[in-house]
């Protein structure tokens, strides 16, 4: 079953791929007129699920979100 899961995981990553290039952007963190956009990683992180787990476990000590978000 984890090796379906797996496979299917490429397949549609395959996909997304496809749309993301199809943009023209080279970068999702760049806006239309290639410009960088602050903290784009930062801001999605803080938009996820996983975010608001971590923020409810560590409260404000963002350092530890961090280190939290960063361990496998």
């Amino acid at each position: 079953m984890q090796q379906y899961a797996e496979e299917a995981v490429v397949e549609h990553m395959k996909e997304v791929q496809k749309k993301f290039l199809l943009t023209g952007r080279p970068h999702p963190w760049r806006d239309e007129n290639n410009k960088e956009i602050a903290n784009f990683i930062e801001t999605a992180f803080k938009r996820s699920p996983r975010y608001r787990e971590l923020k409810e476990h560590y409260g404000d000590d963002e350092d530890s979100i961090w280190i939290a978000a960063k361990k496998p």
